[in-house]
């Protein structure tokens, strides 16, 4: 599961780099997010000017959850950076019942890991 949603991370990140707006964002792109909305789901969404345009909605498989729930990471447009500042951006992933966990990080320059 951490490699898929590394691969989301990369997805909002990349559309921000390219500046490319989904259907539905009818002025001006500002930022690709990447929002966890409940411990066993997350969003990509571009932000849109007012609008909010959803991009990708993921449930997490039964058993697996994240924590804790972060502030929404923003890739700003046309290779701007992070919403971040000096912090990393951490979630922890954890599977239920075997205690096995993942870590995905997001660091303060934007790589991946």
């Amino acid at each position: 599961m951490a490699k898929s949603i590394q691969g989301d991370l990369r997805l909002a990140q990349g559309n921000a780099i390219t500046g490319q707006k989904p259907i539905g964002c009818n002025t001006t792109l500002d930022t690709f997010g990447f929002r966890v909305v409940t411990s066993s789901s997350y969003t990509i969404e571009a932000n849109c000017g007012a609008t909010v345009v959803s991009v990708k909605d993921i449930n997490l498989p039964e058993g697996v959850s994240i924590s804790p729930i972060p502030d929404p990471l923003l890739f700003k447009i046309l290779g701007q950076g992070t919403n971040l500042g000096a912090a990393d951006w951490t979630l922890i992933l954890t599977q239920t019942g075997t205690g096995n966990t993942a870590t995905v990080t997001v660091t303060s320059g934007g790589e991946i890991k």
